[in-house]
Order: C-alpha cells, then sequence, then structure tokens
C-alpha cells in the first residue's frame, strides 16, 4: 500500500510540474523566437544495476568471470513544448548483472523499458531563452513500466538458483512488470537547426526489491543507464518577423480656385 502511495504522490507531483515548466517558459526572454518541435533520438550506453547483489556501491566489479557491466540501447520521440519543458516517450533495452561475493550469489537479466518524462531546461530558464545557445543542460523526471526477465546463481559453483519473469510474469513475452520512477540529468549540444548529440545520465527506480531475487538493505532496486545520443530535429515552422504594412505617401497638396477670394480691381 505504502508503495502505491508513493508512486501516486509522485504521479502528481510530476504533472504539477509541467504548468510550472510551461508558466516559467512565459517569463524568459526571447520566447517570441521560439517555435515548438519534434526530435527523434537515438541513443546507446551503459546498463548498470544497483541493488542488494552489487559487490561495489558504485563501480562495476569483474569476479570469477562475471561482470556487471552490461549494455543498453534506446528510441526516444521528444516534442520540445516550450523553451524550458519538453516531453519525451522512451523506449529502452537493456542488460544488467550484479555480483556479491558475500552472499555468494550474482544473477543476470534483461529489461524492456518503456516511460515517459519531462524534460526541464536549467539554461533557458536561469539565463533565459537564445535561439544561438549550443549547449543545454537539462532535468529529467517521468514514470514508466520495466518488463524483466532474471536469473540468480550459485556465485562459486555458478548453478542456477532461481528465475523471475521467464514467462510466468504479467509483461512482454511473460516479463516480470513493474513501475518505475525515473530521474537524472543531461547535456546537449546543439550541431546546427537539424540535428544535436547528447550525454545523459538517468537512474530507473523499480516499485519493488525483487530485481535481483535478494532481499534486504534497500527496498527497492535500481539502474542507472548512462547514454550518448543523436536527435534529429523536425516539425519546426521558421520564424518570420511580422510584416509592417506600408503606410502610402500623402498627396500633393492643390488649393481649390473657387475658394480663391477675387481680388477688388475697381478699388
Amino acid at each position: 500500500m505504502k508503495q502505491r502511495i508513493t508512486c501516486f504522490l509522485i504521479l502528481m507531483a510530476f504533472f504539477l510540474l509541467i504548468p510550472y515548466g510551461v508558466a516559467q517558459a512565459q517569463k524568459v526572454s526571447h520566447t517570441d523566437q521560439f517555435q515548438s518541435y519534434w526530435q527523434v533520438n537515438v541513443n546507446t550506453g551503459t546498463s548498470l544495476f544497483f541493488g542488494d547483489l552489487k559487490q561495489k556501491s558504485v563501480l562495476p566489479a569483474s569476479i570469477n568471470g562475471h561482470t556487471e557491466w552490461r549494455m543498453g540501447a534506446g528510441l526516444m520521440l521528444n516534442r520540445q513544448l516550450t523553451p524550458v519543458f519538453g516531453l519525451r516517450f522512451q523506449a529502452l533495452y537493456g542488460q544488467l548483472s550484479g555480483i556479491s561475493t558475500s552472499a555468494n550469489r550474482y544473477f543476470e537479466g534483461d529489461y524492456v523499458d518503456f516511460n515517459l518524462n519531462g524534460t526541464f531546461s536549467l539554461n533557458n530558464l536561469i539565463s533565459g531563452y537564445n535561439p544561438e545557445r549550443k549547449l543545454n543542460v537539462y532535468l529529467t523526471a517521468g514514470l514508466g513500466l520495466t518488463n524483466y526477465n532474471s536469473s540468480l546463481y550459485n556465485l562459486a559453483t555458478a548453478n542456477l538458483v532461481s528465475k523471475r519473469g521467464d514467462g510466468h510474469g504479467h509483461g512482454i513475452g511473460g516479463r516480470t512488470l513493474e513501475g518505475v520512477v525515473t530521474g537524472g540529468i543531461g547535456v546537449a549540444y546543439s550541431i546546427n537547426e537539424k540535428w544535436t548529440v547528447n550525454l545523459e545520465s538517468v537512474n530507473h527506480v523499480l516499485n519493488s526489491d525483487m530485481m535481483d531475487m535478494t532481499t534486504g538493505g534497500s527496498k527497492y532496486d535500481k539502474y542507472n543507464y548512462t547514454s550518448l545520443g543523436i536527435s534529429l530535429k523536425f516539425g519546426q515552422r521558421k520564424h518570420r518577423k511580422p510584416s509592417t504594412p506600408e503606410m502610402p505617401l500623402p498627396k500633393p497638396f492643390t488649393p481649390n480656385p473657387a475658394l480663391i477670394a477675387p481680388s477688388n480691381k475697381g478699388q
């Protein structure tokens, strides 16, 4: 029950941030030069697990021929609504692994993650919108669903201990289905009007502690996806300055002879 309440509160906070981002965007300078646009982004990078089966707190470990280094790849569709706020849909596939010598266990798994997240440009929020700016630092937060399989092994013997998902879950292909909350930071560099490259690191926090099939420690398993991507911009209308109507030139003044008083010749 507490997990559902927490997810509900995070969901409400996320959607409350949307009108805030729009309102803040109206305060930045040069907004009359901004045109909303779409972006499609492809990305790839490291996919690292953080949970109970984790040998080191941060860096991945490699023990007995097993390694926690894993990779992922994703696709995103972004709608930039204002200079500050954008909305993205992400589809992500990645693999995961975790090792613990103290528990004599390691696990391996993979996931298919779908999430909706918002982006908030720190540059445009703090310094105002500048269409000539090349570098953009942004925050991202969102909600989604992950579908995963995981297998738990004995570290010493490599014998299978248990599985999760693997045709017995409610997700894609019988995977285990869990809700996720996402949050992270990124930086994007504009190459030209169409192409942008970005580097971002985002944590995906699950609504359970069972991805590695080991309990204790943190109540929520998580994985981090740090990626390098490239985006193509489309659907943006070019900004046009409003035309100023031409004022007609005044006609030269011509006096009306009938209004000219006749001269008094007899005087």
